[in-house]
């Protein structure tokens, strides 16, 4: 169970009538739980585009392009529940700890962000209290159900990267990011590459630890299998496009859904744990899943 409270209150950040920070979509197996950290370019009315035109904040700095989509299609392949945060990484990026200055950035990719300009602690509080708690209160209440039940499910991240960053190409068409757990990530690496695919191992994002935060904190503190996967922004633009590559992955986790290595919970160790265990207390799981 996290520690955070309730999430928006009164006079807090959304307006009545607006989208609550989190999106669940149902699903009928126990064996996988997708989430989707950078889902959506919105931003809460009261915020006013943080200064931004709709334009930039459809770009990558906004969410994920092709993310959502392809998390919607692997849950529907896969028959998991699906979690997604349902507002913008430049409203708060939910994959950093809120002690992280990142997490608010006030430039992204070169661009001023007006709205993020040395917001104050009771503005930095509140967006934590309305977005970025309920959404990591709901992905694990989601596990703690999963787990309760004698449930040990496959933890999958999806995110998007754009095809180049500072003029150097990105050739990878999808790429795995983990620490020192590689029993799921290493043989779909080895799937998808004998398939032809380009596959980035810790290309062109390792799994950070101290810095990351969705993937450490619900599935390694747990000991889950977990798979954090990033696919090029070119290539699931498109509804179509993101379709066929939640397909390719799809294929190959099926593919391995019987590994033994998969089905057992194994909890991190020295550096890793040591990493984990120095996380800000507030923003730590229970104890009870270390």
């Amino acid at each position: 169970m996290m520690t955070f409270s309730e999430g928006d209150a009164p006079g807090g950040l959304l307006e009545p009538g607006e989208p609550p920070a989190v999106e669940r979509v149902p699903g009928t197996s126990g064996q996988w739980l997708i989430v989707c950290d950078h889902a959506s370019p919105c931003v809460p009315v009261r915020l006013s585009h943080l200064g931004l035109s709709e334009s930039e904040l459809s770009t990558h700095i906004g969410h994920d392009i092709g993310a959502a989509a392809v998390a919607r299609r692997l849950a529907k392949r896969l028959s998991a529940t699906l979690i997604l945060s349902r507002y913008s990484r430049l409203v708060i990026d939910c994959n950093r700890y809120p002690s992280d200055p990142k997490a608010i950035p006030e430039v992204s990719d070169g661009i001023r962000v007006p709205g993020n300009c040395r917001p104050s602690n009771e503005e930095y509080g509140r967006r934590v209290d309305a977005l970025f708690r309920p959404y990591h209160r709901a992905i694990a209440s989601e596990l703690d159900e999963l787990m309760r039940t004698g449930g040990i499910p496959v933890f999958i991240s999806v995110h998007s990267c754009t095809p180049s960053l500072d003029g150097q190409w990105r050739p990878w068409e999808i790429g795995f990011s983990w620490s020192a757990d590689q029993r799921t990530c290493a043989p779909l690496i080895s799937d998808l590459a004998k398939a032809g695919i380009v596959v980035g191992d810790n290309e062109p994002y390792s799994l950070d630890l101290g810095v990351d935060f969705t993937t450490p904190e619900h599935a390694l503190r747990r000991g889950l299998p977990h798979i954090q996967v990033e696919f090029r922004q070119d290539l699931v633009r498109s509804q179509i496009g993101a379709e066929q590559w939640a397909d390719v992955l799809a294929d190959k986790i099926l593919g391995r859904a019987g590994t033994p290595e998969w089905q057992t919970v194994q909890h991190p160790t020295g550096w890793q744990r040591e990493v984990l265990e120095r996380a800000p207390a507030e923003f730590r799981l229970d104890a009870s899943h270390a």
